[in-house]
């Protein structure tokens, strides 16, 4: 897979016993294929970590943990800013094959999404406008 070719929105949330749960909206611009994939802010930090043990180049700095007032609305609205913008830089940076953590991550319910309808990408969703991402530096 190119790079490019992916594109990440950050479309809503669900807390559930103190636990908030991002949906993802993943869309791959090559095949028009949208699907949607639920996780939570530790499995992406997770990620960030393994994607740094493999690659070489910078990365962009990860959102950081907050341990109280993690459910609060405004500041899961901004983390889900962050996170997007964090998803995005990296891939518009790098090439999705140099880190297999992140590609895993984002295609794996690739195959489910028969069984979950993806929401269209405009206006009417509840997705925050994001943040532009940034060039990595070389």
């Amino acid at each position: 897979m190119s790079q490019d070719v992916l594109v990440i929105r950050f479309m809503n949330h669900e807390i559930k016993q103190g636990t908030v749960y991002y949906t993802i909206s993943v869309s791959d611009l090559t095949t028009k294929e949208s699907w949607l994939t639920t996780t939570r802010y530790s499995t992406l930090r997770d990620i960030h970590k393994n994607i740094k043990e493999i690659y070489r180049g910078s990365l962009p700095d990860f959102p950081p943990k907050k341990i109280f007032g993690n459910t609060d609305e405004t500041f899961i609205s901004t983390r889900k800013k962050y996170l997007e913008n964090y998803l995005m830089t990296i891939l518009k940076n790098v090439n999705l094959n140099q880190v297999p953590p992140l590609k895993d991550f984002l295609l794996r319910d690739r195959e489910k999404r028969g069984r979950k309808p993806t929401q269209k990408l405009d206006s009417n969703t509840d997705a925050e406008k994001p943040l532009q991402p940034k060039p990595l530096e070389k």
